[in-house]
């Protein structure tokens, strides 16, 4: 990305624009549209978007619906938009993608896919979410079910998005996406959003008749109820899934907010008024899952429904109870703690899915540094002990550098 994008010739630096100061909040999206409506109406194209000098934090359900409106004005109401220090050079709002969403997905798996705002289509939803789906397991300790039902969910929603965008141009219109991993509270959050019809819209083209907002949510959480473009379970998988994990989710549509929210022990739903946004009706699917929480998919869409198409590929081949990690392949380096930690902690999310012992690979690896031992391999015996180490895994093709290396730190 660079300025260029935020500004159109000539434009950069005029001061004929409107100051649009943002605090980070779930009402941001709202306010932002009334404050570019409000500009329109006085003759105003370019706007100047500031954040608060100490910022809240920028969490997904706030800022993937600004990000779309952005778009939407962008791209139908010929606005611009320039950065301001808080949004430009190496400034949070920057980083994450707020004025000009990520497109360009990184060559691997391994890269960095969280903290992000996407913008997809069909050219990169399935990549997309193997990307995220892949950094959340490199991220945080996960009870057995709950990546995979994220997984599932986020293929439905997105999948949804793309059967029901608009098309401008022969092009579908893009949804958008972001996930965070919050270590500190145990959680993983997502929202996904995108510039349609809505769902009230989308049923009623389906032929089905209901009274008001609140009633075509509900009708569209149950199973099976489709605008005949896909198999009407997209929000009904994710509904229950929240329900099994004990999680939280809104979906935003058409100025209504339908939630449901597990506190206490004890699961509310409940709907609520929201502003609406610029165009159509809009949905934003927000929704969180507790990381260690197990989830039991196959309660939910039956065992015939559930197949882990990663877990089948790291199968060993000897016994497919065990699995198989490749140090060259899976980890993005060899030489720091952050790299290092990020592959034990998809060695112990491997271990929550096998049913036997997980098989650390260091085939085609000469030599890993100090630090990358210490990281993996001390602090998994540390974890287990010594002898549950050796119960759940069991380390293959250690070059004499790389036994060594682990030797020195484990006999401290």
């Amino acid at each position: 990305m660079t300025l260029d994008a935020f500004s159109t010739s000539g434009q950069k630096n005029s001061r004929d624009h409107i100051n649009i100061l943002l605090k980070p909040n779930k009402g941001m999206a709202s306010y932002f549209i009334r404050r570019v409506e409000e500009g329109l109406s006085e003759g105003h194209r370019v706007f100047k978007i500031k954040f608060p000098d100490k910022a809240a934090p920028l969490f997904p359900n706030y800022c993937v619906p600004l990000a779309g409106a952005i778009d939407y004005y962008r791209a139908s109401r010929n606005c611009v938009f320039l950065p301001s220090r808080s949004t430009s050079g190496n400034s949070p709002a920057r980083k994450i993608g707020l004025l000009e969403p990520f497109t360009d997905l990184p060559d691997s798996t391994t890269g960095p896919f969280l903290n992000k705002i996407w913008k997809f289509d069909e050219s990169n939803h399935y990549e997309l979410v193997s990307g995220i789906v892949s950094s959340v397991r490199r991220s945080i300790e996960l009870g057995r079910g709950v990546l995979s039902g994220i997984e599932l969910c986020l293929n439905e929603v997105t999948d949804n998005i793309l059967l029901h965008a608009s098309r401008q141009d022969d092009c579908l219109e893009p949804g958008y996406v972001m996930a965070q991993v919050h270590k500190e509270s145990g959680r993983i959050a997502i929202a996904v959003y995108d510039n349609g019809a809505g769902i009230p819209s989308s049923l009623r083209s389906a032929g089905y008749e209901f009274d008001g907002s609140e009633a075509a949510i509900l009708l569209a959480l149950q199973r099976g109820v489709t605008d005949n473009r896909g198999a009407g379970n997209g929000l009904w998988v994710l509904n229950e899934t929240v329900r099994a994990g004990r999680g939280s989710l809104e979906i935003t549509t058409d100025g209504v907010q339908y939630s449901l929210r597990h506190l206490r022990g004890e699961e509310k739903a409940a709907f609520s008024l929201r502003s609406k946004m610029p165009v159509g009706g809009t949905t934003l699917v927000d929704f969180q899952l507790k990381a260690t929480d197990s989830i039991s998919l196959e309660d939910i869409v039956g065992e015939s429904g559930i197949v882990d198409l990663w877990a089948e590929a790291h199968e060993d081949a000897a016994d497919e109870r065990d699995m198989r990690l490749s140090v060259k392949k899976e980890s993005a380096g060899l030489g720091s703690r952050f790299d290092a930690e990020r592959f034990r902690m998809l060695v112990e999310n491997c271990l929550v899915e096998a049913d036997g012992k997980v098989i650390i690979d260091f085939e085609g690896i000469e030599s890993i540094s100090l630090s990358f031992a210490d990281e993996l391999i001390r602090k998994l015996v540390s974890k287990y002990g010594l002898i549950g180490f050796m119960q759940r895994f069991r380390m293959e093709n250690l070059s004499r550098e790389c036994a060594a290396a682990i030797n020195a730190v484990t006999k401290r």
